[in-house]
């Protein structure tokens, strides 16, 4: 139940992963969800062939994959989206991850002068969420905000599908990454 491009779980088994641990409670506490999405995929991908792509996809969720660590799950949540939830993370430290995501996969593709970029979507499970899709539909409404604002960025959801900017320091936290990487 792996994907054959990105070699992470693919979507069935990350829902499935998803499920048993939202029912047993494991992650009643602070647990925040990612959810990736390449910029212009569609376009590249019909531009430059579908290996192309795939190289993309490969490197994208390599990048998410290495971000995440061991305590993470990770997926490709299907076409050109990846998932990431972080057990234990707040929305902080949610989008300094994002963000640290983010320029990562330009750092990987600017320097071959490519237009690859990824836009990211971050929500914290409430008191309210009561199955791990109200999470993933959150990090969702964030995601289309970044979209909104022209893609390459992090936007915030929440439960009630409304949007906030991407915190002033976690964006901080990402550029004071990068330069010390």
């Amino acid at each position: 139940m792996y994907d054959e491009v990105t070699g992470l779980p693919d979507r069935r088994a990350l829902e499935t992963s998803l499920a048993a641990h939202f029912t047993k409670g494991r992650w009643k506490g602070r647990c925040s969800a990612v959810k990736v999405d390449i910029d212009g995929f569609e376009w590249y991908n019909r531009r430059h062939g579908r290996l192309d792509g795939d190289f993309v996809l490969y490197v994208v969720g390599k990048v998410l994959e290495l971000h995440g660590g061991r305590r993470n799950v990770v997926g490709r949540f299907g076409g050109d989206e990846l998932v990431a939830i972080l057990p234990g993370t707040g929305v902080r430290r949610a989008a300094s991850f994002a963000k640290r995501v983010t320029l990562d996969v330009l750092d990987q593709f600017g320097q071959n002068g490519s237009p690859i970029t990824v836009s990211c979507g971050v929500a914290k499970r409430d008191g309210s969420m009561t199955h791990f899709s109200q999470l993933i539909e959150a990090a969702d409404a964030g995601l289309r905000a970044a979209k909104r604002r022209g893609g390459n960025g992090v936007g915030i959801g929440d439960a009630g599908s409304t949007v906030t900017r991407l915190p002033r320091r976690a964006a901080f936290e990402a550029l004071r990454w990068r330069r010390s990487a």
